[in-house]
């Protein structure tokens, strides 16, 4: 009964925030760090950040990487919008009792041909549309309940002969609360210096020709829920409010460890969107 009450106050305060205005989507640089590579976070509409506890945590919140017993390795593949196919890869590896270190390397690299009025279908040149996030994280516990972790990254963007880079920082929390499981997680994301070709003003002509920063910042909310069966096969699923395009997710997971002899697990997760295509992404980890 008190688990009903609690998910019906969240809605309570969840639903009206649906109706604000849009946000300035993709007036800031670094998109690509909207971008969830875990399927496991991304099944559960983005409400993960407790709960993720391998490699790819470094993706939702890397204190989550303190969860791995000894090593873990996670690759994922996101066939994206317009035919762009994103990849990622993900290690961590448990350091004695100093704590646990962890890797990634994600972005894409898309091929694309110049065209013109007068020839439609291509010139027969080509450039190239790049962006890449590498990062080195460090997580451990503080205490036997509090576990903190941290992330650097160097985030590159080029697009035909102009290109930019710069360094974001992350820190994640994760608190055990000692009763029933229930933890407390806080992350916070991407924090950094603009991207120098990024910086300025622009005209919002949607509301009365104000002059804006380049900042497309709109409060989300998340609600998620996995469902463990027969020990090896997780079902999820996750509604995702206040998003400007997004609505909800569901995925599933799968433990091969009962049926391989391997600690392998597979992730897949698929998104719905309202207008733009529904994004499916598939992963595949070991731990060692």
């Amino acid at each position: 009964m008190k688990k009903i009450i609690l998910i019906l106050l969240l809605l309570l305060f969840a639903v009206p925030l649906a109706a604000q205005q849009f946000g300035q989507v993709g007036t800031s640089g670094a998109q690509i760090l909207k971008i969830s590579f875990d399927p496991r976070a991304s099944g559960l509409g983005n409400a993960a950040a407790s709960v993720v506890n391998n490699a790819a945590a470094v993706y939702t919140n890397v204190a989550g990487i303190e969860g791995i017993q000894k090593a873990d390795l996670a690759f994922t593949y996101v066939p994206w919008f317009a035919g762009i196919d994103m990849v990622s890869l993900s290690a961590a590896y448990r350091w004695g009792d100093i704590g646990v270190v962890g890797v990634q390397a994600s972005g894409f690299s898309s091929q694309e041909e110049i065209t013109t009025i007068e020839m439609e279908n291509g010139t027969g040149q080509t450039y190239s549309i790049q962006n890449v996030v590498v990062g080195l994280s460090f997580a451990r516990h503080i205490t036997d309940k509090l576990v903190v972790g941290v992330q650097g990254k160097y985030i590159r963007e080029a697009y035909f002969d102009h290109s930019t880079s710069g360094l974001a920082f992350d820190i994640g929390t994760n608190y055990d609360l000692g009763f029933v499981g229930s933890r407390l997680a806080m992350s916070l994301q991407n924090f950094g210096s603009d991207l120098a070709p990024l910086q300025g003003n622009y005209q919002d002509y949607s509301d009365g020709n104000v002059s804006k920063g380049p900042n497309d910042n709109v409060e989300h909310y998340c609600l998620g829920s996995e469902i463990l069966l027969y020990d090896f096969l997780a079902v999820r699923g996750g509604l995702k409010l206040n998003y400007d395009d997004e609505s909800f997710a569901a995925g599933v997971g799968f433990k091969g460890d009962k049926f391989l002899g391997q600690n392998v697990r597979f992730d897949y997760s698929f998104e719905k969107f309202k207008i733009l295509p529904s994004v499916q992404r598939i992963s595949i980890g070991i731990a060692f």
